[in-house]
């Protein structure tokens, strides 16, 4: 769970916490997102993850109040397509989202995400090497991220 001992990086935007009893790596955004905030988050996060292997990851969005479409833009378009080359470890990469509570930042979530990873996630929707699902709370992300089974 994010506790300080997990901690390795925070900004104005961001806390990022690593978890290495279940290898997760956790996204936690605030506020209005500033893209440079955003990049420096994203970037580091994708260094860790790179280091330790990550398969699990939980992007908590829920307290986000405004994405810069910009910074959107860039997650999809640059950071995206580096993580996919980065990342090719063995076994499935599983992605848990908790969406924020303001609409115009939810649906930029879900616009990106689904953009990126080119489907909605849905329940029982099977990808060989991608899960990943929306969730409205921290524990219900977190439970599905370190209890899933292959």
């Amino acid at each position: 769970m994010k506790s300080s001992e997990n901690l390795f990086f925070s900004n104005p935007n961001y806390n990022l916490y690593y978890i290495p009893q279940s290898n997760i790596l956790i996204v936690e955004a605030n506020g209005i997102v500033d893209m440079k905030n955003g990049q420096e988050a994203w970037l580091t996060a994708l260094d860790k993850a790179e280091t330790h292997q990550v398969k699990r990851w939980i992007s908590d969005e829920s307290a986000i109040t405004l994405i810069n479409p910009k910074g959107a833009e860039w997650w999809t378009n640059e950071w995206f397509p580096m993580a996919q080359q980065r990342l090719r470890f063995p076994g499935k990469t599983l992605t848990a989202t908790i969406l924020s509570k303001r609409f115009y930042a939810e649906m930029s979530i879900k616009q990106a995400i689904t953009k990126t990873i080119k489907y909605e996630a849905v329940v029982g929707e099977q990808n060989k090497y991608l899960e990943h699902l929306f969730f409205q709370t921290f524990e219900e992300a977190y439970e599905w991220v370190a209890n899933y089974v292959d």
